[in-house]
């Protein structure tokens, strides 16, 4: 009886072995067969789309080196005048996150030096007691 188990997972495995051996294979192949397809038309074939495709390429490239030149006069337009816009529409702006953090940090010192002194009076009362 035990052995007719075994045999029967001993044949599942072998044919599942087979399967995974063959689709390795096949998949090593087809990945050779691409990688020699590529080097061939590499080689032979579409050069004068290449050709072209290189000098747009280069066009690009010096377009964007123009483009990484700072520019004075954009960074006036783009930058500057709208923050100069900004200040004028709202003038407290910029200071009134910090004044609103000084309130609040006076408020909890307020609040901590009353707790302070709460405390200060009620260890006074428990060590007379």
């Amino acid at each position: 009886m035990k052995d007719n188990i075994g045999s029967k997972r001993h044949k599942l495995g072998t044919c599942l072995a087979s399967a995974v051996n063959a689709l390795l294979f096949i998949t090593i192949l087809l990945l050779q067969v691409m990688v020699i397809w590529n080097i061939a038309d590499m080689f032979f074939g579409g050069e004068e789309s290449t050709s072209d495709a290189n000098q747009e390429q280069a066009k690009a490239n010096v377009e964007q080196k123009r483009e990484t030149k700072f520019n004075h006069r954009r960074f006036e337009i783009e930058v500057n005048q709208p923050h100069q816009e900004m200040l004028e529409k709202f003038p407290k702006h910029p200071n009134l996150v910090f004044s609103k953090l000084a309130k609040a940090i006076e408020k909890e010192d307020k609040r901590y030096s009353c707790i302070g002194s709460n405390n200060m009076a009620f260890d006074s009362k428990l060590y007379k007691i």
